[in-house]
């Protein structure tokens, strides 16, 4: 059941992580601002935004399966119609339907390892999750080398068809945990459950936590690719394989995290997420100061970014998912992937604004000291679960 719900992560992923290795196309083809590109990966975020919730109280009311298997249709067919037309707001547009499919996955594999998983639960959840970035590694590799010998619409219809057929075999061999009867529950129940646990302070600190590494991780996404070619001077095509290093490294990250906030950590699901905050705010600094010539560093940085800032999500899952219970854990989830997709709506555009005035060195500054605050609310979160003990 967690390869099916993995391989789901993965397929979907290919796409929705591994974007930013079409960056260098999609700015020679349309002619962009570091902005402007921006607007693609907010338009996908706030898709995902606006249906997190509804998402996880699906899976709560109607079970796993189906919302994985209408959600993988669905990416199939927003990207298909994404590749159809090459005008930028038609992409920008279906970026955003897309990003309402893409949606479902986290709630719906969350919940699953919920349901099948009673020990070492945050490194089975990390392992689920480490199926976001070896997708982006997947796409990171595979997009561009599809868009140099066809173009960036190929590449996306490709990546369409791979995130529905994944998830599609997902839904069609899981089976619900044998300690999960799936009797439904009232929607109502469902609602003023989850909004009981939405004014916990341990969901309210550490969901603020995980917004600041969000923001990191998408801007890794969007920003990492044009970086290697603007500033260290690289070819897009290095700069692609920059990419998905980064990505690779972020699978050993959410595995690391998770086995950590079991074992090290014992249990503690919100100081992994300060020791990663510290990390992000080195490495930003470190990527500010890449330069013409420094290839070896560029791929030391961004596995170290990737294995920080795209390291947390498998702990942010278990978290939550823990919070809820079994019961309300796809509606938590979803509660709190909104607010996670709200953050990375607007890291890429305040990001890109940023680089277009004073470059990208200030940028990757700026993201350094973001980095840096965000060493509180992890430490209020640790103080907040230790109260309920």
């Amino acid at each position: 059941m967690l390869a099916l719900m993995t391989g789901a992560q993965i397929g979907t992923a290919v796409v929705q992580q591994g974007l930013g290795s079409l960056a260098p196309s999609l700015l020679t083809t349309f002619g962009l601002s570091k902005a402007q590109l921006g607007v693609s990966f907010t338009a996908l975020a706030i898709g995902s935004a606006f249906f997190t919730v509804l998402a996880g109280v699906m899976v709560d009311r109607y079970g796993e399966r189906p919302v994985v298997f209408w959600g993988g249709i669905g990416v199939g067919v927003s990207l298909l119609c994404a590749a159809l037309v090459p005008l930028y707001p038609w992409l920008v547009f279906w970026l955003f339907i897309f990003g309402i499919m893409y949606a479902a996955q986290t709630p719906a594999g969350g919940r699953a390892v919920l349901a099948w998983f009673h020990r070492n639960r945050g490194f089975a959840m990390s392992i689920r999750q480490a199926g976001v970035p070896l997708g982006g590694a997947i796409g990171g590799a595979l997009l561009p080398a599809i868009a140099l010998h066809a173009n960036y619409r190929w590449a996306l219809a490709i990546g369409g068809i791979i995130g529905a057929v994944s998830a599609i075999v997902a839904a069609v061999f899981y089976v619900d945990a044998p300690r999960d009867p799936r009797e439904p529950t009232r929607v109502r129940h469902l609602l003023r459950g989850m909004l009981s646990v939405a004014r916990d302070p341990r969901t309210i600190f550490f969901t603020i936590a995980c917004m600041v590494l969000a923001s990191a991780q998408t801007i890794m996404t969007a920003f990492f690719a044009i970086t290697a070619v603007n500033e260290a001077g690289v070819t897009p095509a290095l700069a692609a394989f920059a990419f998905a290093f980064a990505q690779l490294c972020a699978v050993g990250g959410r595995i690391a995290w998770g086995h950590l906030s079991d074992g090290l950590f014992r249990g503690d699901r919100a100081l992994p997420l300060a020791a990663i905050a510290a990390i992000v705010a080195v490495d930003a600094f470190a990527i500010a100061h890449v330069h013409t010539g420094g290839v070896a560093w560029l791929f030391v940085f961004g596995g170290v970014l990737g294995f920080s800032a795209a390291g947390w999500n498998g702990v942010f899952s278990t978290a939550l998912a823990e919070i809820g219970g079994a019961e309300l854990a796809g509606s938590i989830l979803g509660l709190g992937l909104t607010f996670i997709f709200l953050a990375n709506a607007i890291a890429p555009l305040v990001f890109g604004a940023v680089a277009d005035v004073h470059g990208l060195a200030f940028a990757w500054t700026g993201l350094g000291l973001l980095a840096v605050l965000g060493l509180v609310p992890p430490l209020l979160a640790s103080r907040a679960f230790a109260r309920r003990i």
